[in-house]
């Protein structure tokens, strides 16, 4: 295992030499000792060290705490201060560059190898958290609906930037903000209609279309459909709700957009012996009742899933379950329909369809476990 890298920017060379034997004794590589602001940034750049001590009396015209600053807008690396100001003042000023650490000489050894390893750690996964963010940012950013991200309260997280052009608000203005500023669902408040429905409703997902507004910085409220879906991390314990946004007055586009990476197919309309007929122009699929695993809503359209391929079809669920033999098809969410003979396992809120985990409401539970047979 490689050592950690440390530079020291110090300058009193006695106090320098000090740091340097204490830091090798506890096993870290002290890879330069400079005492400039100037020289610091000229070894953090050839050196590359994991972490630096900075003093914040330095010589020349810039301190420590502008060096802490450059060598973290440029370099990405944590400081930690060993100083012997303490301040009120030269501590807020500390702030402002984002220390991992503040050491006040005279300092113990202790100190140093307990500080240098919580920055290193913090660093890390500050530096992972920022990755995944810019990640997730890049990916927000490339959607082509608007997107609402909201915390478990209601308040704004992240809006993207297809919601910026359309309302005319930035997510810095919005973040922390209640939904309820941009957002009216079924012409009431949506914060109020999403906990409503989060405290009354056995799924995790929401879907809206009438009545419902997006609410420009400076303009008339746009007309739009929309679905809500709670999420919860486990592993953060982060909980909230995601919501795509849909122009009505774009509805045709967001349809012709679906059209060119799927094809836009019909469902002919009846079942002859065991099969029906997915429609696309002038072609004609046939689609074998006992080849379908599960079909799920997709706003206007369904998707026919039967392992080997997924067929997408503009119609209603509603539509495609009334042509299904009901003796072998059942309706366990509002989005889902299932092949009763392709369950494989049921659990408290979930059931296995082939290799599909899909949700189940517990009104819906206590019918399918009426039809089928339970030993």
């Amino acid at each position: 295992m490689s050592k950690t890298k440390v530079l020291i920017v110090e300058n009193e060379p006695l106090i320098a030499l000090d740091v340097k034997m204490s830091l090798e004794k506890l096993g870290y590589e002290v890879m330069a000792t400079v005492a400039s602001y100037q020289d610091a940034l000229s070894k953090a750049y050839e050196l590359k060290p994991d972490v630096a001590l900075m003093d914040i009396n330095l010589d020349g015209n810039k301190d420590g705490i502008q060096a802490a600053k450059a060598l973290k807008a440029h370099y990405n690396i944590p400081v930690i201060f060993l100083t012997s100001l303490r301040e009120l003042e030269t501590i807020n000023r500390a702030k402002e560059s984002d220390p991992f650490g503040y050491i006040i000489k005279p300092f113990k050894t202790d100190d140093l190898h307990s500080s240098i390893e919580i920055a290193l750690y913090n660093h890390n996964k500050t530096t992972n958290l920022q990755g995944n963010l810019d990640k997730f940012t890049t990916a927000m950013n490339l959607l082509e609906m608007p997107v609402i991200i909201l915390n478990e309260t209601g308040m704004i997280d992240y809006i993207n930037g297809q919601l910026e052009l359309m309302t005319g608000w930035r997510k810095e203005n919005k973040k922390g903000a209640s939904v309820n500023q941009l957002l009216t669902i079924n012409n009431t408040p949506a914060w109020l209609v999403i906990e409503k429905w989060n405290q009354s409703s056995e799924t995790s997902h929401m879907e809206f279309d009438e009545n419902s507004f997006l609410l420009p910085r400076n303009g008339k409220p746009v007309p739009i459909k929309g679905h809500v879906l709670f999420f919860h991390t486990p592993e953060t314990g982060v909980s909230g709700y995601f919501i795509t946004l849909f122009p009505v007055s774009t509805e045709e586009q967001i349809k012709t957009n679906l059209s060119e990476s799927i094809p836009e197919l019909e469902i002919s309309g009846q079942v002859v012996d065991d099969y029906f007929f997915l429609k696309d122009k002038s072609s004609l699929y046939r689609i074998h009742i006992d080849q379908i695993n599960y079909i799920e809503a997709l706003g206007n359209y369904v998707k026919v899933n039967t392992g080997k391929k997924t067929y997408t079809a503009l119609m209603p669920l509603k539509e495609i379950e009334q042509m299904l033999p009901p003796h072998r098809f059942f309706r366990i969410h509002r989005s889902f329909i299932v092949a009763i003979d392709k369950i494989t396992a049921i659990h408290a809120s979930e059931l296995q369809v082939a290799d599909a985990t899909l949700p189940i409401g517990k009104t819906f539970k206590d019918e399918l476990l009426k039809r089928i047979q339970v030993i």
